[in-house]
């Protein structure tokens, strides 16, 4: 979906650079890239009251994404012994 919007909002700035300015001389070309840049700073502050206004998602909590790790550990029924490797445990 980002993609689109990006491109979207190229398209549009490229437009409005082509109708308002040229590249025929510096001010002219000015003027237009003036005119997009204008553009896309009102298309962003529209995604960002757009953004503000949406219902935020709740965090999800640890016991909903992984419900194993909240359960205690088994104690090992085995006793380590030294120098001995058991797997990193």
């Amino acid at each position: 979906m980002s993609r689109l919007g990006g491109a979207f909002g190229v398209a549009l700035a490229a437009t409005v650079l082509a109708t308002h300015g040229s590249y025929r001389s510096p001010d002219l070309f000015a003027h237009g890239y003036r005119a997009a840049l204008w553009l896309t700073a009102g298309l962003t502050l529209v995604g960002i009251a757009t953004a503000t206004a949406l219902p935020r998602r709740e965090a999800p909590t640890r016991a909903t994404t992984a419900p194993h790790l909240n359960q205690p550990r088994p104690q090992r029924s085995i006793p380590r012994q030294s120098g001995v490797y058991t797997g990193g445990n």
